[in-house]
């Protein structure tokens, strides 16, 4: 990723876009060392494509209300919380085809 890309919207700074490249949730589904992302790593490639809670739901083909895309909310919501849920792996993998972060021949690769 030699591009850079500004990112907008409001997010905790402590995590770097090079944190999440280098983290296990960026790792195919199938590879033994995959981990879910966090809320703050959902949010963090959330805000690096450039999309409002909203624009990520419609993207991912979810429902989306004139208040917003609730499944997004509750995915970056903190783990603690009531409200939270877990990101389901395929719409996590097409934000990452989107970011350029992983590619479904990476996936198709890891399972030949």
């Amino acid at each position: 990723m030699s591009e850079d890309k500004t990112l907008y919207g409001k997010f905790d700074h402590s995590m770097t876009l090079d944190d999440l490249i280098e983290s296990k949730c960026v790792l195919p589904l199938s590879n033994p060392d995959y981990v879910p992302p966090t809320p703050e790593q959902i949010k963090l490639l959330r805000t690096y494509l450039g999309l409002s809670q909203a624009k990520l739901g419609y993207f991912l083909g979810k429902t989306v209300t004139p208040k917003g895309c609730s499944i997004v909310r509750k995915w970056e919501t903190a783990n603690d919380k009531k409200e939270h849920r877990e990101i389901d792996a395929n719409a996590w993998r097409r934000m990452l085809y989107a970011a350029g972060l992983a590619s479904p021949s990476d996936d198709i690769n890891q399972v030949l």
